[in-house]
């Protein structure tokens, strides 16, 4: 299933993203989660991401990325307008 993610960072990470980076990725693979985009971004969250994941595997990475001080995320499971129209009937 597809995620939508926006991260916030932690306090201590605007300073040194290669480590955390390296260290999700490392985290993402042994999940198995796919990591389909990142787009840095200013405001409210400090990147967006899309990536295809299990619903569990989603849970397990918001719980180990605040645990690890990285900052928080929001997911939100993600719809193409196929799924839209099946759950409509009209697929």
């Amino acid at each position: 299933m597809k995620y939508v993610i926006l991260g916030k960072l932690g306090p201590r990470w605007g300073d040194n993203p290669k480590a955390r980076v390296k260290a999700v990725h490392e985290k993402l693979a042994a999940l198995n989660i796919t990591l389909e985009t990142v787009y840095y971004t200013q405001g409210e969250y400090d990147f967006m991401e899309i990536v295809d994941a299990e619903p569990e595997v989603m849970l397990a990475l918001s719980l180990w990325y605040h645990g690890e001080g990285f900052g928080s995320l929001t997911s939100m499971p993600a719809f193409t307008m196929d799924a839209v129209d099946l759950a409509l009937g009209e697929g």
